[in-house]
């Protein structure tokens, strides 16, 4: 299982230096009134994370991307939370810019200021390019509605995430501060991935003839509700759409097979059951023409695995749901007659 886990040691302070940030948008985080008219928050933050899926088919099915060129960037949201403990009020809207995003363990200490009330810690760990100040995949200004910019497939589309709830309203007297016992926050991928594989190239050239051009583009259509945008305080995904559409380039793996395109769907990271979509794949040559269409495909996806989806989607069309051999504890293995 990737998670991310977060030590958080609260030590309550009356005085602190804070940590230097590389961007940072926040209000004064200890002007909140106490008895004593002294500001109780000094809380240091230690994030790991391991950049893993639970199963790695990378090699086999598709370049892996250069995640050594890629460095790591930790969006950080401070909460106060209202009585029924929803978020009410942002403290702070924090970047911190950290080392080069590796394969394996990745980690981050950062020093924070926490005033003594009912406070949520909302974490988002994305790759970024080097030079780079943002990653293209994700609009990341608000973490209650995290947006997915474009549908498909990149190198760089992967992040964790987690959130905490912690309640100082306890040490709001402490006049000479206290050091709270030390907690742990996992963050995990929010993502179910998919690749479709046509299955059939031989049945292809077989009846085009053996020059017959391969699909230089597919498009695929979201029939039913997907959603583009993601709630960390909550851990789930929000505001489902209908009709979504986006264009991939296919990948030719053998003589029997091409992958015909590959996306990310956002899954609550308390959600381990399959969520089943709908999609249909138009498959297109060089000048546009449209070479086949696969007809509608039902596509179990669960988070943090890969949902291989293997069908003959270049001469057939799917007439049934395909079935999920769940027997695999890693790989999710779709077959399409």
């Amino acid at each position: 299982m990737n998670k991310i886990k977060v030590i958080i040691i609260g030590i309550l302070a009356l005085t602190g230096t804070a940590f230097l940030l590389s961007s940072c948008e926040k209000k004064v985080l200890c002007d909140f009134p106490h008895p004593h008219d002294k500001h109780i928050c000094h809380t240091p933050l230690t994030f790991t994370f391991d950049t893993q899926w639970e199963e790695d088919i990378m090699q086999t099915y598709a370049d892996k991307a250069d995640i050594e060129k890629n460095s790591v960037q930790y969006i950080v949201e401070y909460w106060t939370l209202n009585e029924d403990n929803l978020p009410e009020t942002l403290l702070e809207h924090t970047i911190y810019n950290g080392e080069t995003w590796t394969e394996g363990e990745n980690s981050i200490t950062i020093d924070t200021y926490l005033p003594a009330m009912k406070v949520a810690i909302l974490c988002w760990a994305q790759p970024i390019a080097k030079n780079q100040d943002n990653n293209p995949n994700f609009n990341t200004e608000n973490l209650l509605q995290v947006s997915m910019n474009s549908l498909g497939a990149t190198d760089l589309k992967d992040a964790f995430t987690a959130s905490l709830s912690v309640d100082y309203t306890a040490y709001a007297h402490e006049y000479n501060g206290i050091t709270l016992p030390a907690q742990t926050l996992k963050l995990q991928r929010p993502f179910g991935k998919y690749k479709v594989i046509s299955n059939d190239l031989e049945t292809y050239f077989t009846q085009y003839g053996p020059n017959a051009e391969l699909p230089a583009t597919t498009q695929t259509n979201y029939s039913l509700w997907v959603s583009r945008q993601y709630n960390v305080y909550s851990q789930r995904s929000v505001n489902g759409e209908t009709n979504m559409n986006y264009t991939a380039i296919p990948k030719k793996l053998s003589e029997k097979h091409i992958q015909l395109n590959e996306d990310l769907i956002f899954i609550g990271t308390a959600d381990n059951t399959q969520n089943i979509y709908y999609l249909n794949i138009s498959s297109y040559n060089a000048s546009g023409e449209l070479i086949h269409n696969s007809g509608s495909l039902t596509v179990g996806i669960q988070r943090n695995h890969t949902t291989l989806v293997y069908a003959p989607a270049l001469t057939e069309q799917a007439a049934d749901a395909p079935t999920v051999d769940d027997s695999f504890d890693d790989e999710i293995i779709v077959e399409v007659p």
